[in-house]
C-alpha cells in the first residue's frame, strides 16, 4: 500500500500542476483591465532606451509629479518582462507568462501545505487555482509568487537557519522591489519576523527559568539573531533599485499627502471588502464568494493551530496584519489568502487525515478528482480560446487602425479605459488625454465631467435628474443645441479638444455617455466613424480640413444604432434601458415597448423606463390614462 500511495501521490501532484497550466491558458472571466497595454509600451520604451523615463510621454495633459514618479519607477523590471513576452509571442506569450507566475505561486503554496497532509494540500491548491485563474496580467501578478516564496523560505529559515534560505530571501526582496510597489507588504512581513524574533529573545532572557539549560538558550539566541540579521539585510535589499530610498519617500508622500486621498480611494484601494461584497453578491461573482470561503477557512485554521500550539505569534501577526489590509482594500485579499494558506499550516508536521483513512480514501479521491477536473476544463473550453485575456470591446482595434491611417490632428479626448490601447498601438503618433494609470486625478475627473456632459462643476459625475430631463427633451425633439454655458463644454474649450474618441456606452453597465448625445445637436462637431465598438467626432475648426474633405460625415442619428450594437452583449437593466431609448429615438416603438415592459416587470421603480414607455405608448396612440 505504501508503494502504491507513493506513485499515487506523484500522479496526483503531476495532474494538479498540469491542470493548473491548462486552467491558466483558459481564463473563465474576461479581463476588463487594460493596464497591461500601458505596461507593455512602458517596457518597450525602457528596453530600447536602457533608461527609466523621468516623465510620462504618453499623455499631453498635466501630471501629478508625485504619482507620476511613483508609477514610472515601481514596475520597470516587470514591464520589460511583459514587453519581451509580448514581443516574442504577442498575447499568447503574455498568457504563458501568467501561467508561469501562477504555477510558481502554486509550487510554493503546495510545498508549504504539504506538511498538513497530501490530500489537504491537493484540495487547498485547487481552491487557490479557482480563485487566481482569472488574475489580471499586470506587474502585481508577479507579487503573488514572490510573497509565497518569501514566506516559504522564511519559514524554512526559522526552522533551520541555513545561509541558502537567507540568500533566497535577499534575492526575492531585491527582485520584488524592482517589479511592483507591493514589495512594501513584503517589507512589513519581514519586520514582523524581526520583531517577533527580538521579542522572543528578550522575554526568554528576562526569565531565569529559560536559561537554566544554557545550550538551549544559546541555540534560541543564535536562531533569533539569525532571523533578525536576515530580515534586516532583506529589507535593505529593497534599496537596490534605480531609485534607492526615494521610492519609500515617494510612497510615503503619496499615502500621507491629503491631496492624493481621492485618487487613492478611487484607484489604488478600490472599495473596502464590505462595500465590494455588496456589489459582487448582486452580480453573483463566484470567485469572490470562493475567496470569502477560503478566507474563513484560513482564519479557522489559524485559530485551531494557535489553540493547539502549532502556530506562534509570528504566524498570527502576519495573518492578522494582512487580514486588516484585506478588509480595508479588496486588492489585499490575494496577499492575505496566499499568506494564510502557507502560515495556517502551523509549525509542526501533521496529517489532517489519519494515514489509515487516507489509504482507504485515496482511490476514491483520485476518481472524484479526475471527474471534477474534467468537468472544470469542459466548462472552460467553450468560454474562451487559449490566449484570449481581454474583453473584445476594450481593445478598440478598429478605431486604432482608423486613427493610424488618417492622422487626425490636435488634442484627443478619450476615455481612460481606451487610453492604454491607444498608447500601445498609436505611440508616438498620438498622445492621449488620460489612461487607467491616472497620473493626474483632476484630469481624470475632468474627463468624467466631459463624458457625463455635466452642466455644472458641482454636479455629481452622473446627475440622474439632469439625464432623465435630457432624455425626455430628446424624445420630444426640443433640444436647442446651445451648450456654451455648460461645464463640460467649457472643459472641452479649456483643453482645446480637437477630436473625441470612445465608446458611446460603458462596457460594463451599458450606461450611455451623455457627451455623445449632446454632440448630436452641436453643429461644430462632425461624426466621422463608428464600428459598433467606438465612435469618432472631429471638431470643424480648420485643423482637420483635409481629413474632413476626404471623409464624408456620417448621419448623427446612427449614434442610436451604435448604442444598440454596443449593448448587444450586455444584459443589465441599464443597458436594456439604453437600448429601449435608442429604439424609441429610431421610431421603432414596438421593440422599445417590449424591452421597457420587461424592465418594469423586473424593477417597477425604474422611473426612466416608465417615462420612456409613456412616450412610446403616446406615440403609438395608446390611451395611458390612470385607468389603463
Amino acid at each position: 500500500m505504501i508503494f502504491f500511495r507513493g506513485y499515487l501521490n506523484v500522479f496526483l501532484t503531476s495532474l494538479l500542476f498540469l491542470y493548473a497550466f491548462i486552467a491558466s491558458l483558459y481564463p473563465v472571466y474576461y479581463n476588463a483591465d487594460t493596464d497591461l497595454f500601458w505596461h507593455i509600451k512602458s517596457g518597450e520604451v525602457i528596453f530600447k532606451n536602457i533608461k527609466i523615463p523621468e516623465a510620462d510621454s504618453f499623455a499631453y495633459t498635466p501630471k501629478d509629479s508625485v504619482r507620476e514618479q511613483f508609477i514610472l519607477n515601481s514596475y520597470w523590471l516587470s514591464q520589460i518582462i511583459l514587453y519581451l513576452f509580448y514581443k516574442s509571442g504577442h498575447f499568447t506569450g503574455i498568457v504563458l507568462l501568467r501561467a508561469l507566475a501562477i504555477l510558481s505561486a502554486l509550487f510554493f503554496i503546495y510545498s508549504s501545505i504539504l506538511r498538513r497532509g497530501f490530500l489537504t494540500s491537493i484540495v487547498l491548491s485547487l481552491l487557490f487555482l479557482e480563485i487566481f485563474r482569472g488574475s489580471s496580467v499586470k506587474p502585481n501578478l508577479f507579487s503573488y509568487p514572490l510573497l509565497a516564496a518569501l514566506l516559504y523560505f522564511m519559514e524554512k529559515y526559522r526552522n533551520a537557519p541555513d545561509k541558502r534560505y537567507g540568500i533566497f530571501v535577499f534575492l526575492i526582496m531585491m527582485l520584488w522591489a524592482n517589479m511592483h510597489g507591493s514589495y512594501i507588504i513584503g517589507t512589513a512581513v519581514l519586520f514582523i519576523y524581526l520583531l517577533s524574533a527580538a521579542a522572543v529573545f528578550i522575554l526568554k532572557r528576562k526569565n531565569p527559568a529559560d536559561v537554566s539549560d544554557n545550550s538551549e538558550f544559546l541555540d534560541e539566541k543564535k536562531r533569533a539573531l539569525a532571523i533578525i540579521k536576515t530580515s534586516v539585510i532583506a529589507v535593505l535589499a529593497t534599496l537596490i533599485t534605480p531609485s534607492g530610498i526615494s521610492t519609500y519617500l515617494v510612497t510615503l508622500k503619496l499615502y500621507t499627502d491629503p491631496t492624493h486621498n481621492w485618487i487613492l480611494s478611487h484607484v489604488l484601494s478600490h472599495n473596502n471588502i464590505l462595500d465590494f461584497a455588496r456589489h459582487i453578491t448582486e452580480t453573483n461573482d463566484t470567485t469572490f464568494l470562493l475567496s470569502l470561503i477560503v478566507s474563513a477557512f484560513v482564519l479557522i485554521c489559524t485559530v485551531f493551530n494557535i489553540t493547539r500550539k502549532r502556530a506562534g505569534g509570528t504566524e498570527t501577526l502576519i495573518v492578522l496584519f494582512l487580514l486588516i489590509l484585506a478588509v480595508d482594500s479588496v486588492r489585499m485579499i490575494s496577499f492575505f489568502l496566499i499568506a494564510g494558506l502557507i502560515l495556517s499550516v502551523g509549525k509542526d508536521r501533521y496529517n489532517m487525515f489519519p494515514q489509515t483513512i487516507y489509504g482507504k480514501l485515496a482511490p476514491a479521491f483520485l476518481i472524484m478528482l479526475l471527474i471534477v477536473l474534467s468537468f472544470l476544463l469542459y466548462k472552460r473550453f467553450p468560454v474562451t480560446q487559449p490566449g484570449e485575456i481581454l474583453e473584445t470591446r476594450l481593445i478598440n482595434l478598429g478605431v486604432s487602425d482608423f486613427l493610424a491611417e488618417n492622422g487626425i490632428k490636435g488634442n484627443m479626448l478619450n476615455q481612460s479605459s481606451t487610453g492604454n490601447t491607444f498608447i500601445l498601438k498609436l505611440t508616438p503618433q498620438y498622445k492621449v488625454f488620460t489612461s487607467t494609470r491616472f497620473l493626474n486625478y483632476e484630469v481624470y475627473k475632468d474627463s468624467l465631467h466631459m463624458f457625463g456632459a455635466n452642466i455644472s462643476e458641482n454636479d455629481a459625475l452622473y446627475n440622474r435628474k439632469q439625464r432623465i430631463g435630457f432624455y425626455l427633451k430628446m424624445l420630444k425633439g426640443d433640444v436647442n443645441g446651445d451648450f456654451n454655458g455648460e461645464y463640460w463644454h467649457s472643459l472641452l474649450e479649456s483643453y482645446e479638444i480637437d477630436f473625441i474618441v470612445g465608446s458611446v456606452t460603458q462596457p460594463g453597465s451599458g450606461e450611455i455617455y451623455f457627451l455623445f448625445l449632446k454632440l448630436i445637436y452641436d453643429e461644430r462637431w462632425v461624426f466621422v466613424y463608428r464600428d459598433g465598438n467606438s465612435v469618432v467626432f472631429v471638431k470643424d475648426n480648420g485643423k482637420n480640413e483635409v481629413f474632413l474633405g476626404r471623409n464624408p460625415p456620417l448621419d448623427k442619428s446612427a449614434i442610436f444604432d451604435e448604442i444598440i450594437m454596443e449593448n448587444s452583449s450586455i444584459h443589465t437593466t441599464t443597458s436594456l434601458e439604453a437600448g429601449a431609448f435608442a429604439y424609441a429615438m429610431k421610431g421603432n416603438y414596438d421593440k422599445a415597448e417590449i424591452i421597457l415592459e420587461r424592465i418594469i416587470d423586473i424593477n417597477k421603480k425604474r422611473l426612466l423606463s416608465h417615462l420612456i414607455l409613456s412616450f412610446v405608448l403616446q406615440s403609438k396612440g395608446v390611451d395611458i390614462t390612470p385607468d389603463n
